[in-house]
C-alpha cells in the first residue's frame, strides 16, 4: 500500500518550483514507507541537521521553527519523537557535491546491502558531472538528461523505483 503503484525498475521525477513542498511531501511518504521497509534518501541540499530537524518535525507535529525557538518548551515531546525517529528504516546520505557515479554506487550500496525498496532523490541539478562530461553535454539541459538517464539505468538494474526531486523556474512552467 505504501508504494502504491510505484514499480521497481521506473524512474519518477517530482517537479516544482522552489517552496512548494517538494521536501515536505518526500519527508512524509518516506517515513510512512520506512515504517514498512528501507528506504535509502540522498539529499544534496538540507545539512543533516536540517534533514532530521523536517523529519522530527513531521513525527511531532511541530513546526522547526517553533522546535528551535522553544525547545524547552518541546523537550518532552522532541525525545520521544527522537525515539520514534529511529525506528524508522531510513537510510540518509547529505553528502553535497557528489557526483553521479558516487551517487549511482550509493543507490546500489543500499538495495544490494541495505535491501532499500525505494530511493528518494533530492534534488537533480546538484548532482555533479565528471568535467569531462560536461564539456561533452555543454548545456545544463543535456547535463540534467544524463543524469537522469544514468539514473534510470541504474534503477532498472536495482529493480527498485527512484523518485528524483526537481526544482523548476518560472518560466519553464509557461
Amino acid at each position: 500500500k505504501v508504494l502504491q503503484n510505484l514499480q521497481g525498475g521506473n524512474l519518477y521525477v517530482i517537479a516544482a518550483r522552489t517552496s512548494m513542498g517538494k521536501t515536505g511531501f518526500e519527508v512524509a511518504v518516506t517515513l510512512k514507507q520506512s515504517e514498512h521497509f528501507d528506504v535509502g534518501i540522498w539529499n544534496g541540499e538540507l545539512t543533516e541537521k536540517r534533514m532530521i530537524r523536517r523529519y522530527l518535525s513531521n513525527k511531532i507535529g511541530i513546526t522547526v521553527g517553533d522546535m528551535s525557538d522553544d525547545p524547552e518548551k518541546y523537550a518532552e515531546k522532541i525525545l520521544n519523537g527522537l525515539d520514534e525517529f529511529v525506528k524508522h528504516k531510513l537510510h540518509i546520505d547529505n553528502k553535497r557535491n557528489i557526483n553521479i557515479d558516487e551517487l549511482c554506487n550509493k543507490i546500489k550500496y543500499w538495495v544490494f546491502t541495505k535491501k532499500c525498496k525505494c530511493i528518494w532523490l533530492d534534488y537533480v541539478q546538484v548532482i555533479k558531472l565528471s568535467e569531462k562530461m560536461m564539456k561533452m553535454l555543454g548545456t545544463k539541459t543535456e547535463q540534467v538528461g544524463y543524469v537522469i538517464d544514468r539514473l534510470n539505468e541504474v534503477s532498472a538494474i536495482c529493480d527498485v523505483p527512484i523518485i528524483l526531486l526537481a526544482q523548476v523556474n518560472r518560466e519553464a512552467l509557461k
